[in-house]
């Protein structure tokens, strides 16, 4: 498929042969900034990880908080699965209520159509 090429003038730049969405002077534009904002940003990281390492080490004010237990990690993890396998059930629970309800709104309907019939005879 040959090239269509554009007649139209951009209307962020003026020049013809290309439209604002494709102006190079705008996707340059977006580079600069996009980079600028990343030399910033490392540039801020850097002078906080220089101050960090500057600033004498502060004391803590409170005890770290201990680690939690194994043993106790193992009941909270067998709690969320025990919950989880609840829902599972529910959620089956929930399905077969639905199928019921369908299956009883289909009889209904069948009973309806059913005695139309009977009367039209």
């Amino acid at each position: 498929m040959p090239q269509v090429e554009e007649t139209r003038d951009c209307y962020h730049c003026g020049k013809k042969g290309h439209l604002q969405a494709n102006c190079p002077e705008i996707v340059k534009k977006e580079e600069i900034e996009t980079h600028a904002q990343f030399f910033v940003a490392r540039e801020q990281q850097q002078q906080e990880q220089d101050a960090a390492a500057a600033a004498p080490a502060a004391a803590p004010e409170h005890d770290a908080p201990a680690a939690p237990d194994f043993g106790e990690l193992m009941q909270w993890h067998q709690g969320l699965v025990e919950l989880e396998n609840e829902l599972i059930e529910l959620r089956h629970m929930v399905t077969e209520t639905k199928q019921r309800v369908e299956n009883i709104l289909a009889f209904r309907e069948d009973r309806k159509i059913e005695r139309t019939i009977i009367k039209e005879e």
